[in-house]
């Protein structure tokens, strides 16, 4: 039996098509350069958006926040944030402190340009979404919008019923 054979009550398209996982990245890979062509014209041609994803998103205004913090938020490894710490800080987003409490841990704040691309990147995403609510339509992008939002609320390991049972 067919992973598709063994939800009952489920209607799957009978052709081959790519696989879910494979769009879902495509998707997420059209979003992102559509998203960072628009960061290059806006003046930061220097970050792409897993900058913005794994780092700048869990830092907060001139607030410093430890980069051990950052690295638990973040879906990526210890290696991968320092690098895209470096980053920021040579391309002038970031800046790195000692924490106030424990002079042993590293924190980081966003800059004024930081925070100026934060404000942009906030405006690029509202933007790309807006075009592709209009390309693709709104009953489409309302309905990707519920299936995505029912697919992360789902815990792990849950059996299918208990899915349906809660939308």
């Amino acid at each position: 039996m067919t992973p598709r054979e063994a939800i009952p009550g489920m209607s799957f398209p009978r052709e081959p098509h790519r696989p879910l996982g494979a769009l879902l990245g495509l998707a997420q890979a059209r979003f992102h350069e559509e998203c960072e062509a628009r960061l290059a014209v806006a003046g930061f041609p220097d970050l792409s958006l897993s900058h913005v994803v794994n780092v700048m998103r869990h830092v907060h205004g001139l607030q410093p926040r430890r980069i051990a913090e950052i690295v638990q938020l973040a879906s990526v490894s210890k290696q991968a944030v320092s690098q895209q710490i470096s980053s920021l800080v040579g391309s002038g987003y970031v800046i790195v402190t000692r924490d106030e409490q424990d002079a042993r841990a590293k924190c980081i704040a966003l800059t004024p340009r930081g925070q100026s691309c934060r404000r942009v990147v906030r405006t690029i995403f509202a933007e790309v979404e807006d075009e592709w609510r209009t390309r693709h339509g709104d009953e489409c992008m309302t309905g990707l919008y519920a299936a995505l939002e029912r697919i992360v609320a789902h815990p792990a390991g849950a059996p299918f019923d208990d899915v349906r049972r809660r939308v």
